[in-house]
């Protein structure tokens, strides 16, 4: 949901009574008819019209325009902290890009905490607060690029307090955690994660297959390989060297068991790319091999 589409939702459901979830679901269908007839007024705060600037900031057919456009998102709302980052990420030097975005969530984390946001009622939804998520995004993108410059520890902090602030984890900074916990051998904590969402994909089984081979226990290996294998087909034929067809999409599009799920990995997770290399006869012989 967008910003001006939400603020428009506050604003016509602060007029609304409503006491059960049959008059919440009532009141939506109503603001959703009204809305999409045209028969509400947008919002038009200035935060509006800096997400207005920094839309067109994303679509711009230059560098030079995107960052024109973000700047003016950031004259009309200084608080907007996803302008912040997003001319953050224009940077050439990650050292750079780090800086800025850690000084953009340093002050919308003070900003919060004056509005009360930081409140314990509010922490462990972060996501589901449309004023708290870009701090969120934010923090996730401050992850992934501590892991791209190799400052693992930090990025495993930061992705501690995420997951404290955020359950739910809508930006998906558990599959890297996962990862670094493997990284530092850290299995307690790696299977307390794993056990708290559930789930069987590259991102929760190839932390495992690391952290077991690395310590030597291959038949521990060797099962989590064959989960892995089961999970995405497409896995042993990349490290076979064989063409499995990457896509040309946005990698946010990726699809468990599919060829963009490897392609992801690939991209996304440099910082354990030696560790799975590493072990690539293993791999490929299912780890049918001496070692």
């Amino acid at each position: 949901m967008d910003y001006k589409l939400n603020e428009t939702l506050t604003k016509f459901m602060e007029g609304e009574d409503i006491k059960s979830e049959e008059d919440l679901q009532k009141a939506l269908d109503k603001f959703m008819t009204l809305y999409n007839s045209g028969q509400l007024e947008e919002d038009s705060s200035p935060m509006s019209r800096a997400y207005d600037y920094l839309d067109m900031a994303k679509n711009a057919p230059s560098k030079k325009k995107a960052m024109e456009y973000a700047k003016r998102a950031l004259a009309i709302a200084p608080e907007c902290l996803d302008a912040t980052v997003f001319l953050c990420e224009m940077k050439n030097n990650i050292d750079q890009v780090i800086k800025g975005i850690k000084e953009g969530i340093a002050n919308e984390k003070e900003r919060l905490e004056e509005e009360g946001y930081f409140e314990e009622e509010n922490i462990g939804h972060f996501y589901q607060i449309f004023e708290t998520r870009p701090y969120i995004k934010s923090m996730s993108k401050l992850a992934m690029y501590l892991t791209e410059d190799k400052k693992l520890k930090e990025a495993k902090e930061i992705a501690k307090e995420i997951l404290r602030l955020n359950e739910t984890d809508n930006t998906g900074v558990r599959y890297i955690l996962m990862g670094l916990y493997a990284s530092f051998d850290e299995e307690e904590e790696l299977e307390k994660l794993y056990q708290k969402y559930e789930e069987d994909c590259l991102e929760t089984l190839i932390p495992f297959l690391i952290l077991y081979y690395k310590r030597k226990d291959y038949p521990k290996a060797k099962e989590y390989l064959d989960k892995i294998n089961k999970a995405n087909k497409y896995f042993k034929q990349f490290f076979l060297g064989k063409n499995i067809g990457f896509s040309k999409m946005p990698l946010e599009y990726y699809t468990h068991g599919e060829p963009s799920e490897v392609q992801i990995y690939i991209e996304n997770y440099g910082f354990l790319l030696e560790d799975l290399l590493s072990m690539t006869e293993f791999i490929q012989k299912d780890g049918e091999i001496k070692v």
